[in-house]
């Protein structure tokens, strides 16, 4: 049966789904990694040794037994999002649901080289999110970025009196990455464009910004998969 517009009712309904979905995830995506950073649950799975039970990690994060509940359910979440793997461990005779780091939370564990905690509590600060509600107003003002209609000031003002600068080198390869890694090279190049009217680039824009700043030769090393390390040699 299709409505007047034409569309099918199961069309319809996944319609439903796919807009809800991205409107509850736009503050809980984020806010559940910082909450997990914050809580150190990374750390306190990768040094217990092995697949930690709930029972076990909320006694020794001290959760008020009122709280279980939603401890439990952003678990499940994060887990559903691949940052936690949910397993079967036998605990006390019972066999029991008990989580598990993933390649994407294993970045998150503090101390170790391949840490990335710091820049994603950078990325997901609270303070950053209210900017994307000016993104209307961003639009209509002739050469002013994002920053400078949210907060007043441009970003580099902004991060002199705040904190920190993290550079990101990222070479956007829309014919041989992957589907997954292409979407989030646009997603920062849409965060570029719009907070500090710059750009992520493909090789071919670097090479141009190379050889017009006086550079002879460059070269390109993949680190993970969205980050690039990039030579530059005069």
């Amino acid at each position: 049966m299709a409505s007047n517009n034409g569309l099918k009712a199961s069309e319809m309904f996944e319609g439903q789904v796919h807009l809800y979905k991205h409107l509850h995830a736009h503050a809980v995506d984020g806010m559940s990694i910082r909450w997990m950073i914050e809580l150190g649950i990374p750390d306190i799975i990768h040094n217990h040794d092995q697949p930690i039970t709930l029972s076990e990690l909320v006694s020794i994060l001290q959760i008020p037994p009122t709280k279980v509940r939603g401890v439990h359910s952003l678990l499940r979440y994060l887990a559903h999002n691949g940052f936690l793997q949910i397993v079967r461990v036998h605990h006390n005779t019972e066999e029991k649901e008990a989580y598990a780091l993933t390649a994407a939370s294993q970045l998150l564990v503090k101390g170790t080289n391949l840490s990335l905690t710091p820049m994603v509590e950078y990325l997901i600060n609270p303070s950053g999110s209210p900017v994307w509600s000016h993104l209307k107003k961003w639009t209509y003002e002739d050469d002013l970025t994002l920053c400078d209609v949210s907060l007043g000031s441009n970003i580099w003002d902004f991060l002199g009196k705040r904190g920190k600068i993290i550079v990101i080198e990222t070479v956007i390869n829309e014919g041989q990455d992957e589907h997954g890694i292409t979407s989030l090279k646009l997603l920062m190049d849409v965060k570029m464009s719009c907070l500090v009217n710059g750009k992520e680039r493909s090789e071919e824009e670097w090479k141009k910004l190379f050889v017009e700043a006086g550079f002879q030769s460059y070269k390109i090393s993949p680190l993970t998969g969205y980050l690039s390390l990039i030579q530059i040699y005069p």
